[in-house]
């Protein structure tokens, strides 16, 4: 259906969407993702109209602004929170003391502003486990999907073998 809308002209796309018994709005049961999770379900005669007219029901409006918001939110905390291990698995990594002691430091800080995303011990353990891990599969400074590595190096090595013929 979203295909089918995508290709029309918007104010035929719009009044296409509530049209009873066929619209995607109808057919879905209000507005749901492009997985199929309901977005908004509470959508009345009026706000049919409104999306005939090129009008998205407030309610729908809501929920997406709220949503965003939220995954933001959610997005902002678990960046800074890799931020922090990567941070201190890189200081370990090199030695720096101090580098180790400031992502500590910061890392309690992120804790007990985030008590939800908290960073313990066995966090960190099995950060600094899974960098090791990385580290050991990176090939050249890139990590390549396992499945993939060794066709992905013989292509590699290819291109080496003809870079040879043009020397």
């Amino acid at each position: 259906m979203r295909g089918t809308e995508s290709l029309l002209p918007a104010g035929v796309a719009n009044a296409y969407k509530t049209v009873p018994f066929l619209g995607r709005i109808s057919v879905e049961e209000g507005y749901r993702s492009r997985r199929g999770d309901i977005i908004y379900d509470d959508v009345n005669v009026l706000e049919r109209a409104g999306q005939f007219l090129g009008f998205a029901p407030t309610g729908y409006m809501l929920e997406q602004e709220r949503n965003n918001i939220i995954k933001g939110i959610d997005t902002a905390i678990s960046k800074k929170r890799s931020k922090l291990l990567k941070q201190y698995y890189v200081a370990k990594r090199t030695g720096d003391l101090s580098g180790m002691r400031k992502a500590r430091r910061e890392m309690r800080e992120f804790s007990k502003k985030h008590r939800e995303a908290a960073i313990t011990a066995e966090t960190i353990d099995r950060s600094m486990k899974q960098h090791v891990k990385t580290s050991l599969e990176m090939y050249n400074g890139i990590r390549l999907n396992p499945q993939m590595r060794e066709t992905l190096k013989n292509s590699r090595d290819d291109w080496d073998q003809g870079l040879q013929l043009f020397s």
